[in-house]
Formats: C-alpha cells, structure tokens, sequence
C-alpha cells in the first residue's frame, strides 16, 4: 500500500471580526475554526480583496468579510482549487478514508 500523499499547506491572510491574521500553519487553520465555532460553511463565505480569479502566484491571497473584500473568488473556492478542505475538517475515520481511496485516485 501506498502512503497517503498530502498536498502542502498554502497560506492565507484572513480578515474577521473574530480572527485577523496570517494562517500559515494547520494549527493556525485550528484556531481560527475555533474563534468561528468551527463554522465551515461561514469561513468558506470569506471573499477576496480583490479579483476575479485564483490567484495563480505565490502572493499569499486576502480573504474577508468586511466591504473591501470584494473579489468573486471565495475562501471555500480557493480551498476546493488548492485541495486545502483536509486542513478545515476534523480528522474522522471517514475523511481518513476519504483522503486514503483520494491518494489512490491521483496516482
């Protein structure tokens, strides 16, 4: 059996009434789940400063909730496009899995 290959960390600059800060670490993505009652659904609403698309650079993206977030770009967009979803959600045998049959899938 394979190891289950894990795509890597990208940070992100987030802007909320609750969290306001570089999340550069899973432990980061932890706490600020924590300040939102581990929200996903809401933390995935966040928008970007600006722009239409993904950023396609290593410029580390701005995501928010107040008026100059602005971009149609979401976090929950971004964290679908960059396979970040495993860093948001608790660790259950079933994202186990999930993440398992995925390694498989992307061989």
């Amino acid at each position: 059996m394979k190891p289950i290959i894990l795509t890597k960390f990208k940070p992100f600059w987030f802007d909320g009434n609750l969290y306001f800060k570089k999340v550069d670490s899973p432990k980061e993505v932890k706490e600020l789940m924590k300040e939102y009652n581990n929200d996903y659904l809401t933390i995935r609403r966040a928008r970007i400063m600006s722009g239409n698309s993904l950023p396609t650079t290593d410029i580390i993206p701005h995501f928010g909730f107040y008026r100059e977030y602005r971009g149609k770009t979401t976090l929950g967009l971004w964290i679908d496009a960059y396979d970040q979803e495993k860093y948001f959600l608790p660790i259950t045998k079933m994202k186990k899995l999930l993440i398992w049959i995925k390694s498989f899938i992307n061989l």
